[in-house]
């Protein structure tokens, strides 16, 4: 009887010490995916994040598969509540697409660091708690290892709330009176411009009348009017001399003008 005892408790620490050494060796998704859940602004929405950090040689499923894919999707659920409402599709990276052909199916795979997103609407105004969980399975070449499901919980706020931190009132900022109008600079050059052109023709009629100019208006007039041939020949003339000196001036002060730009 006491041999028969001795034998039961070799057995029986001979099977907990395999045990033991199996359960040292089992491998676990944590040891491969390493994930933080986070919430941002998306627009005026708000987004649930999953930042995904896959080890090498190592690859997780897409989020958003064909229907007739058997592949685990990688997924951010969240608890139904009226206090939002969420879309349907998940927000991700292109995957890599396969074609494995011991199990004739397409492959939708991701690797490296990536981040998939879910949208939710807000229907409150009010701080709440978001629960939700996340899922995914992870594989490399050669074998998968089980389904990894792992439950979150957020503090949500309003959109509202969220931009006042992210853009922080400015109480001395007047959009209604800036210090510098940075807009106007190139209205006042057109409006320069437009003086200037005003200035120099009002200038030019001033001249007119200074005692070098107006007393040759009536000679060069009658000039024009007795030394052509008849009416039509003394306007042309008087149009053409018109003319030139309008472009003689006019190029003299491009030329001028432009060893002053």
């Amino acid at each position: 009887m006491r041999h028969l005892f001795f034998l039961l408790s070799i057995l029986l620490f001979s099977t907990n010490y395999n045990a033991q050494i199996d359960n040292s060796n089992l491998e676990s998704p944590e040891d491969y995916i390493k994930y933080e859940i986070r919430s941002e602004l998306y627009g005026d929405n708000i987004a649930i994040v999953a930042k995904i950090n896959i080890a090498e040689n190592w690859h997780i499923n897409a989020a958003n598969l064909p229907p007739d894919c058997y592949q685990l999707p990688t997924a951010i659920d969240v608890d139904s509540s009226n206090l939002f409402s969420i879309e349907d599709t998940t927000i991700e990276p292109s995957p890599n697409h396969s074609y494995d052909e011991n199990a004739k199916e397409h492959l939708y795979l991701h690797d490296g660091e990536i981040e998939i997103k879910r949208i939710i609407k807000l229907n409150t105004d009010s701080t709440f708690i978001l629960k939700g969980s996340f899922s995914f399975q992870t594989c490399d070449d050669k074998h998968c290892l089980p389904p990894y499901t792992s439950e979150f919980s957020l503090e949500i706020n309003n959109t509202k709330q969220l931009l006042s931190e992210v853009i922080p009132e400015l109480p001395l900022l007047n959009l209604s009176s800036p210090i510098e109008d940075c807009g106007s600079e190139e209205e006042e050059e057109n409006k320069s411009y437009w003086s200037l052109f005003i200035l120099g023709f009002l200038g030019g009629l001033v001249a007119l009348i200074t005692p070098c100019v107006f007393p040759m208006i009536p000679l060069t007039v009658s000039f024009f009017t007795k030394g052509g041939q008849d009416r039509k020949s003394g306007t042309m003339k008087a149009a053409f001399y018109g003319f030139s000196i309008v472009l003689i001036y006019g190029l003299l002060g491009v030329i001028v003008g432009s060893f002053f730009v």
